[in-house]
């Protein structure tokens, strides 16, 4: 097998191990569908930030405020898009 494939079974194996080590998750939704409280916390990203957030007894998909783009990244992706539609209305415009 190649090696990216290699890489990517010992990622998986290691997130199936720790996978079965978070068992507050399902004690945190059945408490919530029982009307109790479930302490809020910023999960991390299995995706982005990989098997290092896990084991996490937490939605592992939340949203961590402090991640998102920052102004400069914003303003640099607004100027970027801006530039890419006016390259697109040029090659329209010279194809018609």
């Amino acid at each position: 097998a190649p090696a990216g494939a290699a890489s990517l079974l010992t990622q998986a194996v290691e997130i199936r191990q720790r996978l079965a080590q978070t068992d507050e998750e399902l004690d945190a939704v059945a408490r919530a569908l029982g009307g109790g409280y479930v302490r809020p916390a910023v999960g991390g990203d299995l995706i982005r930030d990989g098997a290092g957030v896990l084991p996490t007894g937490r939605n592992i998909h939340a949203l961590d405020p402090f991640r998102v783009p920052s102004a400069a990244a914003a303003a640099r992706g607004a100027q970027i898009a801006q530039k890419v539609l006016e390259a697109q209305r040029a090659a329209a415009a010279a194809g018609a």
